[in-house]
């Protein structure tokens, strides 16, 4: 499956500084922004494996679950698509 970002497109277009703070044992950790965010502005891309949505539903029952929910689902041009970013190191997985 295609990657949707490399690590190189994320780190030249990021112009927010954010970390990864821990919030608790039920949530886990977040990210943050160090700095007031201008509406319009670019954040942070959603990095991980584009699958088709029955494959993302599939993802969704299976035993992935386990390790967290990192599935963004959506529908472009007519097609669901999502993105699995369950083993990205990227900090759009956590917002």
């Amino acid at each position: 499956m295609p990657s949707l970002r490399s690590k190189q497109s994320t780190k030249a277009r990021q112009t927010v500084q954010l970390s990864i703070k821990f919030i608790d044992t039920y949530i886990g950790s977040g990210v943050f922004a160090e700095e007031d965010i201008e509406k319009g502005t670019f954040v942070c891309f959603y990095e991980g494996l584009l699958l088709s949505g029955e494959e993302g539903l599939k993802r969704y029952s299976s035993e992935q679950q386990i390790v967290g929910s990192f599935l963004f689902f959506f529908r472009h041009k007519g097609q669901e698509f999502c993105i699995d970013a369950t083993y990205s190191q990227g900090y759009g997985r956590m917002i």
